[in-house]
């Protein structure tokens, strides 16, 4: 099953061999600690509404992307606070991309061309999170 991100009518396609390496590393439970003045605990639990982290990784030997679809990720990822709608194994999930830990677009060419054509591969990782 493809993985596809889209902005209104314009969506790229990416390889579903994609990683999504932190998909359960997260947890919508957080928690706070701190000490009264007596010693106690003070716990504040809660249930995250969203943020969860989306990374999609490929690395030399799976999950190219052409450039072609890195530059559409880069015009996306110019605009501030541009929301995108991301399917992944059949679920689909409103995302931003996650500027507050850069790159956001961690990609590399396979092989070093001065001048990259369309049809060229890139490689590496697609930080989103989930909004």
């Amino acid at each position: 099953m493809a993985i596809t991100l889209a902005v209104g009518a314009t969506s790229v396609t990416l390889l579903d061999d994609l990683l999504w390496t932190d998909q359960h590393t997260w947890s919508p439970v957080s928690q706070a600690v701190s000490t009264s003045i007596t010693g106690a605990a003070i716990i504040d639990t809660g249930t995250k509404i969203k943020q969860r982290p989306i990374t999609l990784t490929g690395d030399l030997s799976h999950a190219w992307i052409t450039y072609a679809i890195v530059s559409q990720l880069k015009t996306w990822a110019a605009i501030p606070d541009q929301q995108m709608s991301l399917s992944i194994h059949g679920t689909v999930f409103s995302v931003l991309f996650r500027h507050y830990e850069p790159p956001a677009i961690d990609l590399v060419p396979v092989v070093d061309y001065a001048s990259p054509d369309v049809t060229d591969f890139f490689y590496g990782q697609l930080k989103f999170m989930e909004v």
